[in-house]
């Protein structure tokens, strides 16, 4: 399985992943252009792309799907919720085009096997979800835009071998900083996003088993830097102990990153 980020943060999410035989993206919060010109680079034409696998409606994550679905034929997947919400902004796409998929579930859908589970955030019924190539026994997966881990969660990701975990913010940088209460607040609460510091009490438990890769995605712009957020991991992992037995970056907000082999 091939892993690509194009684009994590608050301004916008998209990932594209690649199996022998398929092609498909998570999250489209950027524009067609972006997304295509990403896919070019790595000789990937958008047409080729087999499906999109929606994590929630807020538009950092389907700003682009309007226009995916005036110049493609891809489908869109997500939960039952998530989909209202987005044909419900977009009703000018097909209803053949979208697919809801059952959450705390496990289903073939693209030729790989899919694990949907409920995420802890403010929208309609968002979702992580994990790819798992049966053949080769691989397994990615994504949590991003969640306040709290709960064990379903953990049970659900514990065996990847690429992780894309959400560390979101600095806890000290957004309680000294500029936002607004109400904000703050949101970001902190349990239906809001993951620190530094969670995200490496997540690792923490995880690390030692399958995982090869992690990425630190979704920074926040003003209350998070890369290296604040890689530095917290290391150091907790440190603190306890812990092996970092796996490669740890940050996903760019703006820019693609580079093709992950598993």
């Amino acid at each position: 399985m091939n892993f690509y980020s194009i684009a994590s943060g608050s301004s916008g999410n998209c990932y594209y992943i690649e199996t022998e035989n398929k092609k498909f993206l998570v999250d489209a919060g950027i524009s067609f252009k972006r997304i295509k010109d990403a896919l070019n680079l790595i000789q990937v034409d958008v047409s080729e792309i087999d499906g999109i696998f929606v994590t929630h409606e807020h538009s950092d994550h389907i700003s682009g799907i309007p226009m995916i679905g005036k110049k493609t034929n891809m489908n869109i997947f997500s939960s039952k919720g998530t989909l209202e919400e987005i044909r419900r902004k977009n009703p000018e796409i097909s209803l053949s085009r979208y697919n809801d998929l059952p959450v705390n579930s496990v289903q073939d859908v693209l030729g790989v096997s899919l694990r949907t589970f409920s995420v802890f955030h403010d929208a309609a019924d968002p979702v992580g979800y994990v790819f798992e190539n049966r053949i080769k026994e691989k397994r990615i997966g994504i949590v991003t835009d969640t306040g709290i881990i709960d064990n379903n969660i953990m049970n659900n990701i514990k065996d990847v071998n690429l992780l894309v975990i959400e560390a979101n913010y600095d806890e000290h940088t957004l309680k000294n900083g500029e936002y607004p209460a109400f904000l703050k607040r949101r970001i902190l609460s349990r239906d809001g996003h993951l620190s530094n510091v969670a995200a490496a009490k997540i690792l923490h438990d995880i690390c030692g088993n399958n995982l090869s890769h992690v990425f630190l995605g979704h920074l926040s712009k003003e209350n998070n830097l890369p290296y604040l957020a890689k530095d917290t991991v290391c150091k907790f992992l440190q603190d306890f102990s812990k092996d970092l037995d796996f490669e740890l970056d940050c996903l760019s907000r703006n820019m693609p990153g580079k093709i992950v082999n598993i």
